[in-house]
Parts: C-alpha cells; sequence; structure tokens
C-alpha cells in the first residue's frame, strides 16, 4: 500500500479551532482527513506569507480555501471535529494522475487499507480495513451498495472509470448502523460527478491516458464531462490488457480488463433533480491459486458485471430528501483446469435506500431512512437461492461549543439471522490544534452464496482434499469497535496524529480443515477425507494503533517537497485453536512512506512499503510466504504543454520482489511503461 499526492497548492491553513474547517458541507472545498496511521499526501503546502494560493505550473482547476465539504458517506452533515469518526476524503481530479490504471487500482493507495493483490491492473485484490476480512468493508458507489452476493472478492470489481470520480469518501470503523450489513471494518464510498450535486466551473472536460509498457502491455483510460445548465453528462473507458507475466509455475498471468459507463443527471428546478447511469465492467484473466492452493489449480475467470443506478433528490430548506436505487447483473464463469467443468454463477443485487434529514437548528440536526436489498444467485456449483435484508435507521447529532454527540440506531432484518438492534455513538472535541474524538458501535455481516452454498450442491463429487466446502447453518458475525484518536497541527506544515482501536467480534465466518464425516452437508464429500469448511469462530479479538506525520513544505514557487509517514500495528486472535483461512491473515505491521518532489514542470515521487505478515508455507508446492516484504514504485510526469500535454513513466516494483499477498497468488514482477495524458 503506498501514500497519494494530490494537487500541490499553497493556503493559509485553517487551524482545528476553526470551525469553518469541515469535512461535511460544502462540495467546493477540497478536504483530507487523515485520521489513520498510513500515510497520506495532500499536496496542500502552507505558507504564512501568502494569502492567495500560488498554483503549480501543470494545475488548470480552480481551487479555494480549505473550510466546508460535504460528505455523503454520512447520512448527516457535520464537520469535520464533531464526526468523532476517522473520515477521509480525497479529490478525484488528483486521482486520475496517479500511477493507477483502474479505480480498484487507485483503492491501494489509501491510509489504513491494505490491499491483498492477486494480479496486476485491477485483475483482482481484496481490501482490508483495520485488520477486517475482506468481506467485512462496505463497497459504495454514489452511497449504493454494490458488495457481490456470491463472494467478496469481486467487490473490487468498480464498475465506474476513473475519469468519473469526483471524490472518494472512506470511513474506517463501523457504519452498519448507518448502512446495514458488511460495514464492519469501513466504507469504501465512490462519488462520480453526475450524481454530485456540485455545480463544476468547468463547463466541459476531457481526460485521456494512453500507456504502453512491458509484456505488450496496453492501458488506456479515457473519459468525458459536461455540464450546460440543469443537465450533466459523463462517460468513460477504462481498458488494460497484457498477456502477462510468466509466472513462476509456468503459467502466463494474462488480463483483460473492460470498464465503460455512461451518466446524467438532470435538475428539474432549484429543489429537485435526478441522476441515472448505466456501465459495465468485464475481467477476462488467468487466476491460477486465487482462491486455491491445489497443485491442478490453473485456472481461468470470466466476470461480468451490468449496474444501472438511479438517483431523486430534493432539498427544500430544512428538509432534505434523497432516494436511491440500483440494480447489479453479474455473470461469474470459473473453470480450475482444462479437465474441470466450469462453475457458472448468475447473481442479481437489488437494492432501495430512502433516507430524510430534518436540519432543526443550527445545533441539532436529525436523519431517519428505509433500505431494502434482495440478493438472487443461480448456479451449477451453489444451487438457486434467494435472501432479502431490511432496516431502519435514526440518527441524530446534537452539537455544544466544542462537543459534539452523534447517535445512530438501526433496526435490521434478514431472513437468515432475524431482527437485530444496531447502535453507533460517536463523540468528539475541539480545542484549539486538537481534535479529540471517540466512538462505539456494533455491526453485522451475513454470510455470502459462496460461505453457505459453495461446493455442497451435490451434483458431482468433490475429489479434491482441502476444497472449500460452504456452511448452510452459519450464523451471522457480529462485532462492536471502540475507538480513540487525536489529530494535532504542529505547524503550518506539520500534521501528525494517532489512533487506538479495538474490536470484538463473535461467529466469524472462516474455513477451517475439517474430516468430511463433521460436515453436516457432506452428500457429494469423499469419506474421511479433509475439506475446508466455513464455520463460525467463537470469538475474535483484535487491537490496533496507528501513527502518521505528513510534512509539505514549499520552499519557492517552483519547487516544492512532501514527505509522508505512516506506520500501522494490529493484532488478532481467537478463543479456540483454530488454524482458520482468512479472519486473523491481516498484516500485523505496515510502514508506508513517500517522497515527492516537484521542480518546475517535472513531477517525481518515490514510495516504499514495508509489511510484517504471518509466515505460511505450502508443501505440496514447495512455496512459502516470508514474514515480511518492501515494495518500492516510482512515477516521473513532465508538463509537456500548458498543463494539457504531459509525458508519463511508470515503474512499479523497482527492484523485481518475489513475494505473495495471497499464498500460490504472486505478486506482480517489475513493470515498466509509460506514455501520454491529456487533460483538456
Amino acid at each position: 500500500m503506498r501514500c497519494i499526492c494530490l494537487k500541490p497548492l499553497v493556503f493559509r491553513f485553517k487551524k482545528w479551532s476553526n470551525k469553518r474547517y469541515a469535512v461535511f458541507n460544502s462540495l467546493k472545498k477540497q478536504v483530507v482527513i487523515a485520521t489513520l496511521a498510513v500515510a497520506y499526501t495532500v499536496s496542500i503546502n502552507v505558507s504564512k506569507a501568502q494569502d492567495q494560493q500560488v498554483l503549480l505550473p501543470d494545475e488548470r482547476y480552480e481551487h479555494e480555501e480549505l473550510e466546508e465539504v460535504s460528505v455523503s458517506a454520512n447520512v448527516l452533515d457535520l464537520k469535520v471535529a464533531e464526526t468523532g469518526r476517522n473520515v477521509q476524503v480525497i479529490e478525484g481530479a488528483a486521482l486520475r494522475r496517479l500511477p493507477v490504471n483502474s479505480v480498484d487500482d487507485v483503492l491501494r493507495y489509501l491510509p489504513g487499507i491494505e490491499s491483498k493483490t492477486k494480479g496486476p491492473f485491477g485483475t483482482q485484490t481484496n481490501f482490508i480495513i483495520r485488520g477486517s476480512n475482506f468481506n467485512q468493508v462496505l463497497m459504495m458507489i454514489d452511497g449504493v451498495k454494490i458488495n457481490d452476493p456470491l463472494t467478496s472478492h469481486f467487490n473490487s470489481y468498480i464498475p465506474v472509470s476513473l475519469s468519473e470520480i469526483e471524490r472518494i469518501e472512506v470511513i474506517y470503523g463501523p457504519a452498519s448502523a448507518e448502512y446495514g450489513a458488511d460495514a464492519v471494518g469501513g466504507v469504501i464510498n465512490i462519488i462520480t460527478k453526475t450524481f454530485s450535486e456540485k455545480k463544476y466551473d468547468q463547463k466541459t472536460s476531457v481526460d485521456a491516458k494512453l500507456f504502453l509498457g512491458d509484456y505488450n502491455l496496453k492501458s488506456i483510460q479515457s473519459g468525458f464531462f459536461s455540464q450546460l445548465n440543469k443537465l450533466k453528462v459523463s462517460g468513460g473507458i477504462d481498458y488494460n490488457s497484457s498477456p502477462g507475466q510468466i509466472n513462476q509455475s509456468g503459467t502466463p498471468m494474462y488480463f483483460e480488463n473492460r470498464t465503460i459507463t455512461l451518466a446524467s443527471a438532470y435538475k428539474i428546478n432549484d429543489k429537485t433533480g435526478f441522476a441515472l447511469r448505466a456501465s459495465n465492467d468485464k475481467r477476462d484473466f488467468s487466476a491460477q491459486r486465487f482462491y486455491t492452493a491445489l497443485s491442478i489449480d490453473t485456472a481461468i475467470e470470466v466476470v461480468s458485471r451490468n449496474f444501472i443506478q438511479a438517483k431523486v433528490f430534493r432539498n427544500a430548506g430544512i428538509h432534505r430528501t434523497n432516494i436511491l436505487l440500483s440494480f447489479v447483473d453479474t455473470e461469474d464463469v470459473f473453470k480450475l483446469n482444462k479437465a474441470s467443468i466450469a462453475n457458472e454463477n448468475f447473481t442479481q443485487l437489488a437494492n432501495i435506500f430512502l433516507n430524510h434529514k430534518i436540519q432543526f437548528s443550527k445545533s441539532f440536526q436529525l436523519a431517519t431512512g428505509f433500505q431494502y436489498s434482495n440478493r438472487n444467485v443461480k448456479s451449477n456449483n451453489r444451487g438457486n437461492h434467494s435472501f432479502s435484508q431490511a432496516g431502519l435507521f435514526l440518527s441524530g447529532a446534537y452539537q455544544w461549543t466544542g462537543l459534539t454527540a452523534n447517535l445512530t440506531t438501526r433496526a435490521a432484518y434478514d431472513e437468515t439471522y432475524g431482527f437485530k438492534f444496531i447502535p453507533q455513538l460517536s463523540l468528539s472535541y475541539r480545542a484549539n490544534n486538537f481534535i479529540l474524538r471517540t466512538s462505539a458501535g456494533s455491526a453485522i455481516r451475513a454470510a455470502d452464496f459462496t460461505e453457505n452454498y459453495y461446493n455442497n450442491y451435490p451434483l458431482t463429487t468433490i475429489r479434491n482434499p482441502m476444497s472449500q466446502i460452504g456452511n448452510p447453518y452459519l450464523d451471522a458475525e457480529k462485532s462492536i469497535t471502540y475507538d480513540f484518536g487525536i489529530d494535532y497541527q504542529l505547524s503550518d506544515f506539520i500534521r501528525t496524529g494517532a489512533t487506538l482501536f479495538y474490536r470484538y467480534s463473535e461467529n466469524m465466518i472462516d474455513y477451517a480443515k475439517y474430516n468430511s464425516s463433521l460436515i453436516r452437508n457432506n452428500q457429494n464429500l469423499i469419506p474421511d477425507t479433509i475439506y475446508l469448511y466455513a464455520q463460525n469462530i467463537r470469538s475474535l479479538q483484535t487491537k490496533g494503533a496507528e501513527i502518521y506525520i505528513h510534512v509539505n513544505k514549499r520552499w519557492t514557487s517552483n519547487f516544492v517537497t512532501s514527505f509522508n509517514s505512516g506506520y500501522t500495528i494490529l493484532n488478532s486472535e481467537n478463543d479456540q485453536a483454530v488454524l482458520s483461512q482468512y479472519i486473523a491473515s491481516h498484516a500485523k505491521q505496515i510502514l508506508n512512506n513517500q517522497l515527492d518532489i516537484q521542480f518546475y514542470r517535472v513531477k517525481w515521487g518515490l514510495q516504499f512499503a514495508y509489511k510484517v505478515r504471518d509466515v505460511a508455507f505450502n508443501e505440496a508446492l514447495g512455496i512459502s510466504m516470508e514474514s515480511w516484504y518492501t515494495m518500492f514504485n516510482s512515477n516521473m510526469e513532465v508538463d509537456l504543454h500548458e498543463s494539457k500535454i504531459f509525458l508519463t513513466v511508470q515503474a512499479n516494483n523497482i527492484f523485481d520482489t518475489r513475494t505473495y499477498d495471497i499464498l500460490g497468488a504472486e505478486l506482480p514482477y517489475r513493470w515498466l511503461m509509460g506514455g501520454l495524458r491529456f487533460q483538456f
């Protein structure tokens, strides 16, 4: 995981005691809340001697001083010092200048998010927040859930293009009270330009990035946005393909990944409007040992997701109403090897989310809402199933001088676990250059179709020992998290902070070794054979601490440096002597550093990541995963013409580190690439 360097600029830093310094009120301002340890670079370069912003040569977009930014990853409008939560907001315009090639590639740069990479250029990545399992992170686009009901391995398949992103919002810690199931470790909410209610100064923009690289790489990111009076239209295409590097087993790790999207929004009057989106995300790739460590695994996979989304909003004085609708249709074809029968899975996810907020006074606001989702699967490996979830929530915030209390409660219903009550309480206090914050909240997650039904559809006998077997009798996971954090502005160009958290979980779902005689749904299993059977672990305790420091300094009008460092330490323990596959597989320590230098029209960046994790070894394959690894990446960009045309070069894994995030699925080797970036 690496740091992000956004657009360098100079502004007068708002002290934490300034109540206008906010996270949650105006889309026209730029905010970054760095409350976790993994370093995140906002190229905000402070100058006491200047009241006006001084933009570097590549800056084309108008900027304003850091004040109040409305963030939709919260059902209430709250300022940064009032949330009591770890929240981060990242500007999309800067993300498009990063050394990334897909939306899911961007997320590996975000602080506090551990990325477990299986293949290059967005082929597949598992995202972990605060040591949670990868299926305990809620993924949203413009406030609607896109977590795949078949398997959370597909959560990184995000059906929007890079060019569409207005910003990315991250909530660290539980948010099930606001958004329902799966928001255990945190929430990642991607906001797009058309669904944002922001009015842009630039009426029409076109972005394109054309790359060629090693292993016959072809990479294209292109998109447009147009705003005409009450109408907004956007679209984009992201495409990455390569015959692939040859891994240690001699298999070419090919990929061909493509995202196509089109969206529009129309404001009927000053109070009411709507937005629509349709997109398709298709990924065709080598999936060898993405899911198993079997010697016979030479898997290939094709995943295609169609995404339809709609939003209706009305803002009338103290009242604000949002109606969000979405439908995701996914087709997955997986073939373990040439001799195997392909697994064919078809899933559908439908969501309805209604939210109404009332601002009673400057000190008190209230929001309430209803959420419903339906999940369906038709599969030759898992069978045919359908489940529904629903929930009612109420959220309120009351403010005193310097102190804010925010309480949210949800009554949740799921066909698999019945009715549950989910609370969340957050407190914050602001004093001079400090923000003190604390929160406590519950979260819940039901098993997905893979955890429930994988390989237990009794049409064929599962002859491979150590194959995963689903369990239809699983209970829902439950957890409660407590955290405390502090942020401190040490000087005009140095910011530091720390967060401590503790999460207690029950009924954690994971795979562990079981003899087939002990598996209830064993009609298609070989007698007296060991399989990996999904089960509930009684309890899990996760403790964590994060520390970060950001140093951003402008030496002259054309020379800027930024150094950022973050350290995260995590530990998880369960009360059973069970060697499970996922629940405690997160990194134990992560150290991230980033150095960025801009000199006139040249930008250069170096990213360094150090990760400590448990040792793993597969005797049958003769492979091992070391207790630690380091990874270096670098990129350089030269402004060729008036901040419109840029020459870019990029080097991933400079020292050609050979290792794994998932045992058996090798991380990409050194990969060199370069090309042109355009913005008009």
